[in-house]
């Protein structure tokens, strides 16, 4: 098999087999071969019946009592309609089912629905959500667990963060999420950021305590 750069193939003739990716390179002479390097390879699968949850949405906070509504998207990848499903949301902390959604209607390939789920708690903690889409005879159940989001039940308590810069600007952690080399408080801020906090951030410089 032979592909261009960036030219998709199809190996649905080698369907349950052990399969080979072999990569070759030509060029006048071996100089034109430094510095080749194959970077990323992606093989997409398609079935008659996948289901998978594509996204969760909702409020990072809420307070104690407060009814919230998280959304989950899920999608039909496969090429056959779907009728027998359910929609679950879970909370992680606890374990427990927030909620479920049995048998909620057809979806058509490669169709996307919402669904909602409202929530409310009497005590106030960290925690966070995720969905599960459960489908019987789904012939890919790898994508069936949403990613899960961040929510925080807030206590009736004031409460005041400060956060304290004093790397220098030096950068010495990645961000598991994107990827980048960031500073340790660059870490913590975007954490604060992403849970709807908010805080005053003070920096060293020259000696003296400043204020962003």
């Amino acid at each position: 098999m032979q592909t261009e750069k960036n030219c998709p193939f199809s190996i649905e003739e080698y369907a349950g087999q052990d399969v080979q990716l072999e990569f070759r390179t030509y060029g006048i002479d071996t100089y034109n071969w430094n510095w080749w390097d194959v970077f990323e390879v992606k093989i997409s699968a398609y079935f008659d019946h996948d289901l998978t949850i594509t996204s969760i949405t909702g409020p990072t906070k809420i307070t104690v009592l407060e009814t919230g509504t998280w959304s989950l998207q899920v999608e039909n990848l496969g090429s056959e309609i779907q009728d027998a499903y359910s929609i679950q949301l879970f909370d992680l902390k606890t374990g427990e089912l927030v909620g479920t959604i049995e048998n909620p209607g057809s979806i058509e390939p490669q169709q996307m629905l919402s669904f909602n789920f409202d929530w409310s708690s009497s005590a106030a903690y960290n925690t966070a959500f995720y969905g599960v889409v459960v489908m019987d005879g789904d012939q890919f159940t790898t994508n069936n667990v949403s990613e899960s989001k961040f929510v925080r039940i807030e206590p009736d308590i004031d409460f005041n963060i400060l956060v304290w810069d004093n790397d220098n600007g030096i950068v010495t952690v990645v961000d598991p999420d994107k990827g980048d080399d960031i500073e340790p408080s660059k870490g913590l801020t975007r954490a604060l950021d992403d849970a709807g906090f908010e805080y005053d951030i003070f920096y060293v410089f020259a000696g003296q305590f400043k204020r962003l």
